[in-house]
C-alpha cells in the first residue's frame, strides 16, 4: 500500500512540475501576445497616419490640375492641345484670365467624347473640376446630403479643402469635419429654427 502511495505521490509531483512549467510558458506567451498586440496597434496608427499623409500629398500635387469636360472632339483643329486649352480658358473665362494662362501639358482622357459637328454640341457647356484622388472625392461626396438640405433651406455653405463643410447660419460660421456633424447641426439648429 505504501509503495502504491509513493508511486502516486511521485506521479502527482511530476504533474505538478509539468503544470508549473506550463504556467511559466503560458505566462511568457501572454506577455509576448500583449507586446504583439501593442506593436500591431502602433503599426495600425502609423499606417493610418501615413495613408492620410500620402493622400494629402497626392491631392496637393494635383491641386493645380483641372479636368475640363464637354470639349467636342476635333475642336483643336490640329493645334497643340496645350495652346488650344490655354486660349480656350482665356476666351471662356475672361474675368479670370486676362491672357491665355501658361499650361504645362494638356491631354484627352479615354472616356466618351462629344461628337464634332453634332448639332447638340453647337452650345457646349464646359465643366471644370479639380483633380482629386478617389479617397478625397468620396470624403467630399459624403457631405452631399447635408449640402442638399442646406441648399433647400437657402443657407450659405462652402466645401473647404480637403473635406470640411463651412456653414454660415444667422451671421455665425460653423466648420464641420464630418458629415455626421453637419447633419446633426442641420437637425438641431436649422430644423428647430424652422419649426419656430
Amino acid at each position: 500500500m505504501q509503495a502504491l502511495v509513493d508511486t502516486l505521490h511521485d506521479t502527482v509531483n511530476s504533474f505538478q512540475s509539468r503544470l508549473t512549467s506550463t504556467e511559466v510558458i503560458v505566462g511568457e506567451n501572454f506577455e509576448r501576445l500583449v507586446a504583439a498586440e501593442s506593436t500591431i496597434n502602433s503599426l495600425k496608427a502609423q499606417n493610418s497616419l501615413l495613408m492620410e499623409r500620402l493622400d494629402d500629398l497626392e491631392n496637393r500635387s494635383c491641386r493645380s490640375n483641372l479636368r475640363i469636360l464637354n470639349v467636342p472632339e476635333g475642336s483643336e483643329s490640329g493645334n497643340d492641345p496645350t495652346v488650344f486649352d490655354s486660349e480656350m480658358l482665356a476666351e471662356v473665362m475672361p474675368e479670370v484670365f486676362t491672357s491665355p494662362p501658361p499650361l504645362e501639358r494638356a491631354h484627352r482622357s479615354l472616356g466618351p467624347k462629344p461628337a464634332a459637328g453634332n448639332p447638340a454640341s453647337a452650345f457646349v457647356m464646359l465643366r471644370v473640376y479639380p483633380d482629386l484622388s478617389n479617397v478625397l472625392a468620396k470624403k467630399r461626396a459624403a457631405f452631399n446630403p447635408a449640402k442638399q438640405a442646406l441648399y433647400k433651406e437657402g443657407i450659405w455653405f462652402r466645401l473647404l479643402y480637403p473635406a470640411r463643410l463651412k456653414v454660415t447660419f444667422k451671421e455665425d460660421s460653423f466648420i464641420f469635419e464630418t458629415p455626421d456633424d453637419a447633419n446633426d447641426f442641420y437637425e438641431k439648429q436649422v430644423l428647430v429654427q424652422k419649426e419656430k
